[in-house]
């Protein structure tokens, strides 16, 4: 699969009472992140690594993109465009892997949390296309 375009989507941290209702999991109080892009003969995937489950659609079909795009603008708190360049494979050198190590591991970079890959993704100059244009730490 030749990878032309991939996206990262942020969502925002839950809060305590959140978890402690049980509306969410433990994990999600660091935020969570998915990724999704294109090949060059235009097949859209969607990759949401969760805590327990791990979700990866590959579609063509426009309606289905379309339905899959507005889901994540809607949920998501932050979109980067990263312009994919082939790489090898790194293996994380982290304790587990949780979806900000395996979304990193797709662009072969190493990152533990969602800050922390904000700003690899920040200083590898990808593009934010949804949410605020200067995050927390910027200049």
């Amino acid at each position: 699969m030749d990878v032309a375009e991939i996206y990262f989507a942020f969502h925002r941290r839950a809060t305590l009472r959140e978890v402690l209702r049980g509306e969410t999991a433990w994990t999600s109080i660091f935020g969570h992140v998915e990724a999704f892009g294109y090949t060059i003969d235009e097949t859209w995937f969607f990759f949401d690594p969760g805590r327990s489950l791990t979700s990866l659609k590959i579609t063509h079909l426009h309606d289905e993109v379309e339905a899959l795009l507005k889901d994540r603008f809607d949920r998501a708190e932050v979109l980067y465009r990263f312009p994919f360049v082939p790489c090898e494979f790194r293996f994380p050198l982290h304790f587990s892997m949780n979806c900000v190590t395996q979304c990193a591991a797709l662009i072969g970079r190493r990152a533990f949390t969602p800050s922390g890959f904000q700003r690899i993704l920040r200083e590898s100059n990808a593009e934010v296309i949804h949410g605020p244009q200067k995050q927390r730490g910027s200049s």
